[in-house]
Order: structure tokens, then sequence, then C-alpha cells
């Protein structure tokens, strides 16, 4: 089984929390990251040669372009994910006619769930961006939820 470092999809920055600075002294076997506390995020794998013979591929510094930052709980994987937890009972368990069984599918609510949580995502990444992009349009004054609307109702396909 590989360790939580290799199990990430692909290069990622990470905020050293006293948890992460645990894994990171029990995976590389150091702990040398007491030199750093004044740096922000732990790197994995880092393409720096220096650093890759050094510190067994890896560095700590501030988020690099090509790193892509994660939280604990992705890093973790322990499902500290409360957006998911909210939206899992709405996602349905049921295949084909298995209603009529009342037989649900955990794996199909995970799908279902996986696919309601890109919806979310999508919506609050074009959300965002309209956002920044159209500031100068509303006045400070505008909630939120007003901006939302607005968005909901004139912009989001």
């Amino acid at each position: 089984m590989s360790n939580l470092f290799e199990k990430q999809q692909k290069p990622f920055a990470i905020k050293l929390s006293e948890r992460v600075k645990e894994e990171i002294k029990k995976e590389f076997g150091s702990d040398y990251h007491n030199q750093f506390l004044d740096k922000l995020f732990f790197h994995y794998p880092s393409n720096d040669i220096n650093f890759k013979y050094k510190n067994g591929g890896h560095h700590y510094g501030f988020i690099k372009e090509n790193h892509t930052l994660i939280t604990e709980a992705e890093f973790f994987g322990d499902g500290n994910n409360k957006l998911r937890e909210k939206l899992m009972p709405y996602a349905s368990g049921y295949i084909g006619s298995s209603m009529l069984t009342n037989t649900e599918y955990p794996e199909q609510i995970d799908k279902n769930t996986d696919e309601l949580e890109q919806i979310n995502d999508d919506f609050a990444d074009k959300f965002f961006d309209w956002a920044n992009v159209n500031a100068y349009k509303y006045p400070t004054t505008t909630t939120t939820a007003e901006l939302r609307q607005i968005f909901k109702t004139q912009y989001y396909e």
C-alpha cells in the first residue's frame, strides 16, 4: 500500500498543521520540519533537484504554480467533507426497479452524491468568478444572497 503522499493524484501543497507535521515525520523519518516553522506549506513532490536529494522529494515554502493546494481532510481522506454529508441524504440509492423491492445500493448513493457535489462545486466556481468580474456593477450594499439570486436568474446556465 502506498503512503498518503503517493496517493495524491497530482503535485500538491498542504498547510503545515500539527497533524500534517506528524505524518511528515512518520513518513520521512525526520524531525527537520521544525526548522521550517516560518513556512506556510509543505509541497510534494518537489521538482527542485536540490530539495529532491536533500529532503526525499519534498520541500517547504509558499505555493508553487504547478502544485494544487489541498485540505487536510483531502490529504488524510477522513471524510471531513461537510458539504458531502449534507448532500448524502438527498442522493437516491435505488437503481432501476430496486425501489419496488426497497433495495438501496450504497455505491449508487456515493455515485449520486459525487454528482450532486460536482454540480454544487461547478455552481460555486462560476458564481465566484462572476461575482469577481462583476463586482463593479453592484453597490457594496448588495448582499451575497442578492448577488446569488441575480446570478441564478440572469447568468447561470
